[in-house]
């Protein structure tokens, strides 16, 4: 790890640290009960042969696989509960950002002992396959890495998150727990989401986003499944100069548009 890699680093975790302790010392004393905050803090090292991952790892180890969390909860009466994260993430040169990771305003509703149902309003994390919504959390993943045909990281941004509204329940039965999530907002554009548009000047307008999953649970995780779905349509207006081989013209505002679309099957059987 360079000087500098480590200076900012080092930097970014003071400052997730300085901003955890000003969060508490602004709450009110009667307002920190029932406080839960936590961070996680992953380093990754990694080696390669024939090919880089996460910086250079064909010539030797790559430390630059970092990832660092600060997440909190609090729970207040008649169902209402408000969370949120921050997260800084390093891989390599394609990815190194300070982020709100998730940001949300839940009410629930138990019902019964048949389960319980409810409303995020916020920026909530995507339900895509079984581990979209924990994907940085190293320990709740299956691998080092998981499937890229899955958990795309060339627009990880679009597939992460969605600032906007979600419904969502649990369903408890004798054979297992059904959960259910349906969502729809503004999916998360940035300049960096398209790693193919880099070398432009890139303008989105008119994002939408849906997303929905519908999982099933039995005796305890021992089996899993799910159905997820993901809809995003948006315009982009492009400027730029066409990176070599392409004649270096420069052009402005040329309108493109993504429609992107997928289903996903995900199953998992758990043994000792």
């Amino acid at each position: 790890m360079s000087l500098s890699r480590f200076c900012r680093l080092a930097k970014c975790r003071t400052a997730l640290s300085l901003a955890a302790l000003l969060l508490l010392a602004a709450v009110p004393a009667g307002a920190v009960e029932g406080l839960q905050y936590q961070g996680v803090i992953t380093q990754g090292a990694v080696a390669t042969t024939d090919n880089n991952v996460a910086g250079d790892s064909s010539d030797g180890v790559s430390f630059e696989f970092t990832e660092l969390s600060l997440n909190f909860s609090k729970e207040f009466d008649h169902g209402i509960q408000i969370g949120g994260q921050g997260m800084y993430r390093s891989y390599g040169d394609t990815y190194e950002e300070l982020d709100i990771d998730y940001l949300i305003v839940s009410k629930s509703m138990v019902l019964g002992q048949a389960g319980v149902a409810g409303v995020r309003l916020g920026r909530f994390k995507n339900p895509l396959g079984l581990y979209n919504a924990t994907r940085d959390v190293a320990f709740t993943r299956p691998s080092v890495f998981l499937p890229e045909s899955i958990y795309t990281e060339n627009f990880r941004d679009l597939l992460l998150s969605t600032d906007g509204i979600a419904a969502y329940g649990d369903l408890f039965t004798e054979s297992g727990e059904w959960s259910f999530e349906l969502g729809a907002g503004k999916p998360r554009i940035k300049s960096d989401s398209l790693q193919e548009l880099d070398a432009y000047q890139t303008r989105f307008s008119d994002e939408r986003s849906v997303v929905g999953r519908i999982a099933y649970d039995h005796d305890g995780g021992r089996i899993k499944g799910a159905l997820s779905y993901l809809a995003l349509d948006f315009d982009m207006a492009l400027s730029g100069t066409p990176p070599p081989p392409a004649p270096p013209i420069p052009f402005a505002d040329v309108p493109g548009e993504l429609d992107h679309s997928r289903w996903i099957a995900s199953a998992e059987y758990s043994w000792r």
